[in-house]
């Protein structure tokens, strides 16, 4: 029997209300910080993470204890 060997990763983006710009310096800075955090927390291995105003991306890698679901939730 081999063992078992999983890869999981995920693009999620979030978008503001309505697109408003409201991800403006400092506190884009910030919501990258916490967003940081959280995936840190949850032990997903942030890839990168960007956006302009009225969005943020996140490619991340999911370890498969992990459900998705969780991971936007958080």
């Amino acid at each position: 029997m081999s063992d078992a060997w999983t890869q999981l990763y995920l693009h999620l983006v979030w978008t503001t209300w309505k697109r408003a710009p409201l991800l403006v310096e400092p506190l884009r800075s910030e919501v990258y910080h916490l967003i940081q955090a959280d995936c840190t927390r949850l032990r997903a291995d942030v890839l990168a993470i960007g956006g302009i105003e009225d969005h943020v991306h996140l490619p991340v890698r999911v370890p498969p204890t992990l459900a998705p679901a969780m991971l936007v939730k958080q």
